[in-house]
């Protein structure tokens, strides 16, 4: 399926809005939302092994937690959002794959912009509190938005790469 990119797209951002503005419901739309993906994914194998990336973001979101940046109702860590990552993840096989193939300090561009723009937009909608000062909060998101999404497609084409020999 060539043109996944785009059901891939579609998916993540019904995610995205689910768990913004419908996040008593999120855990159960994203779990369908998770199990369509690989409906119709054409890399399923791929995606299964890219999908424990999702810690990566969990340990970065539970950091912030901690660190006061943003606050979120939980007792731990929400459900709803470490499968938001989940499907976040899957992005980097398809919609945000393009990524794959540009310099480091575009990526991370990318990251310090998109990461704290979406954390905004999740706080604007109501799913999590920001608990520092807008400038502190986007320059943090920024920082470790920048970080997280280099890590995030290298380790990507290192298991495509591992995927690839494997497969050959």
């Amino acid at each position: 399926m060539k043109w996944f990119w785009i059901t891939n797209f579609v998916l993540f951002q019904s995610a995205w809005f689910i768990c913004a503005f419908f996040t008593e419901y999120a855990p159960i739309a994203l779990t369908v939302l998770l199990a369509l993906h690989f409906a119709l994914s054409p890399t399923k194998r791929k995606d299964l092994q890219i999908l424990p990336l999702a810690l990566v973001g969990i340990v970065a979101d539970k950091l912030h937690l901690m660190a006061g940046t943003f606050a979120i109702q939980a007792d731990f860590f929400p459900l709803w959002l470490a499968l938001l990552w989940a499907m976040f993840v899957l992005c980097l096989n398809h919609s945000l794959s393009w990524l794959a193939h540009k310099p480091t300090w575009l990526v991370a561009g990318f990251g310090a912009i998109g990461g704290p723009l979406s954390y905004f937009a999740g706080i604007k909608a109501g799913a999590m509190a920001s608990l520092t000062p807008m400038p502190i909060l986007i320059t943090s998101l920024a920082c470790s938005w920048a970080l997280l999404i280099v890590v995030l497609i290298y380790a990507t084409k290192q298991i495509d790469n591992r995927f690839l020999i494997r497969t050959a």
